[in-house]
């Protein structure tokens, strides 16, 4: 039962109905917590704290995850704990806290690569990424970009290559490579043209279908 009300809720939550979902992952983890699945409970506080940060409450969102990062460490999970320690990276990423989340990313980097997740690997090389441009580390910047750019184009992440490109752009073009930058976001533009042409050509295929 817990599963499914995770899924709702999930569910609910890309449709923007945040209220309901935020109640359904709390009786998810009531649930869990009376069943003793600590990993369950992990994961519905994950949720829940992204959804508090949505809401524009940053500090609740990490107590939730801190509360997450433990009981993923206790259990040995290391893949509940990349995502906690990357979403509180993010977290502190975006109030300035540069030098926790640069921390909390290498870490949640090295622990998707441990367990072989390029996606996770390629978001914290990103958010490194981020980080060291906001530093004014630009060759530091790019060298993460770059790793991210690689990932992306061997395992075919289609949306982590055009925000890795988009980075390179931007670094580019503070180093004054304006053509460089162009070129960059010109292929960028066609990544996403191109993906809008698949997206319509299966929704043409999906009514063709049900008609």
């Amino acid at each position: 039962m817990q599963i499914a009300l995770g899924n709702l809720a999930n569910i609910l939550y890309s449709q923007g109905d945040l209220d309901r979902a935020i109640a359904l992952h709390k009786e998810e983890e009531r649930i869990c917590r009376q069943l003793g699945n600590l990993d369950g409970v992990s994961k519905s506080l994950s949720n829940q704290s992204n959804i508090l940060n949505a809401r524009g409450y940053p500090d609740e969102a990490l107590a939730l995850l801190k509360e997450a990062e433990n009981y993923s460490r206790r259990l040995g999970n290391l893949d509940g704990l990349a995502v906690a320690l990357g979403n509180q990276g993010k977290i502190l990423y975006n109030q300035g806290n540069l030098d926790e989340a640069l921390d909390l990313h290498r870490e949640a980097e090295r622990l998707y690569n441990k367990i072989g997740d390029p996606n996770g690997v390629q978001v914290a090389l990103s958010y490194q990424g981020l980080i060291l441009y906001d530093r004014g580390d630009l060759d530091g910047a790019m060298a993460f970009h770059k790793k991210q750019e690689d990932i992306c184009r061997k395992q075919g992440i289609q949306d982590g290559l055009q925000i890795s490109l988009g980075n390179q752009g931007l670094v580019l073009s503070m180093s004054g490579d304006l053509n460089g930058a162009l070129a960059l976001h010109q292929e960028k533009e066609h990544l996403h043209q191109h993906k809008l042409e698949l997206y319509l050509e299966l929704v043409q295929v999906d009514r063709k279908f049900h008609s």
